[in-house]
């Protein structure tokens, strides 16, 4: 009311960190094959070194569990499945209907994004290629509607439920119970790559 005091309020954020890791790779190579090679072996060796390292970024990212293997990193998967003993508690995580999957239901996905909160603007999804086929793509071309041309050309950038979904071959591959096989969200609210 009119003269009554306000009661303060301040943000607060939680204590974000920042472990600085130096990763480094190192192979010999002959000058007499980097000079001499009908082959560019020096373009190739990049290209195998550039790959290992987003291998490893990748691996850390998403299944890092804290240890050394992963730079000391905790990847999403852990972490979500880390906020609680009891996966069925966990506010952000979605519980597959069944253990494989080719038990997964479009009203997982459905319930996924139904869950996610209203600030997250440019959510996409990420999983294994043969997990996306396994489960989101049968899905969707067992409900109907995809033309002969669809079957033939493929989907440039696949989608599920409107959203991009983005390959990453370090997400789970292989069905086995109480993993984290898709992940749904806007990825730069939640990390920063420098």
């Amino acid at each position: 009311g009119e003269g009554g005091n306000i009661t303060e309020s301040n943000p607060t954020g939680n204590d974000v960190q920042v472990t600085a890791n130096k990763m480094t790779a190192i192979t010999r190579l002959s000058n007499e094959l980097l000079n001499d090679s009908a082959i560019a072996f020096g373009d190739f060796v990049a290209r195998e070194i550039a790959y290992a390292f987003a291998d490893k970024e990748d691996e850390a990212v998403f299944n890092g569990d804290g240890t050394s293997t992963y730079g000391g990193h905790t990847g999403f998967r852990e972490k979500i499945k880390g906020l609680s003993g009891t996966i069925a508690n966990i506010a952000g995580l979605t519980v597959g209907s069944g253990n494989a999957y080719s038990e997964a239901a479009l009203i997982d996905f459905e319930a996924v994004v139904g869950n996610s909160p209203a600030y997250v603007n440019n959510p996409y999804w990420i999983m294994h290629k043969a997990t996306f086929w396994a489960t989101a793509g049968r899905l969707m071309l067992a409900a109907g509607g995809v033309t002969y041309t669809e079957l033939a050309n493929g989907i440039r950038t696949p989608m599920l439920l409107g959203y991009p979904v983005v390959f990453a071959q370090v997400m789970p591959r292989v069905e086995a119970n109480s993993q984290v096989y898709a992940l749904f969200g806007d990825f730069n609210l939640a990390a920063k790559a420098i």
